[in-house]
């Protein structure tokens, strides 16, 4: 309806003018990016990283951390008040789930909805 049409344009509209959704934004820092002249390829595996701040150690294994292997791309993390990390990932119908303590994460499925993944 009309209605919702203004509300969700005015929301966009109001999105663009921060940097997180501005295309500008984007094109400068792609631009600065590029003109450094890095041969950076995209990365063929994806992990999350965790790390104590304090047990930091560039000379150890994982830097002192752990790596948790994911799938494709670990987007956006939250962290539940049990220390769980709950992990969406780009382009694939599961989410990643890693127990504090835990060596191995585990894989949730998620399937897409059928309008999405028609």
């Amino acid at each position: 309806d009309l209605l919702t049409k203004h509300v969700t344009n005015a929301a966009f509209v109001k999105a663009l003018g921060r940097n997180c959704c501005s295309i500008s934004f984007a094109r400068k820092h792609f631009k600065k990016h590029l003109e450094l002249d890095y041969d950076c390829p995209q990365p063929n595996s994806y992990a999350v990283w965790r790390v104590n701040p304090d047990k930091y150690d560039p000379s150890l294994e994982d830097h002192g951390g752990t790596l948790y292997e994911c799938k494709k791309s670990p987007p956006m993390c939250a962290i539940d008040k049990d220390d769980t990390c709950w992990v969406v990932q780009d382009a694939s119908p599961y989410v990643c789930h890693i127990r504090t303590g835990s060596k191995e994460p585990q894989q949730i499925p998620i399937p897409f909805p059928a309008s999405v993944s028609a």
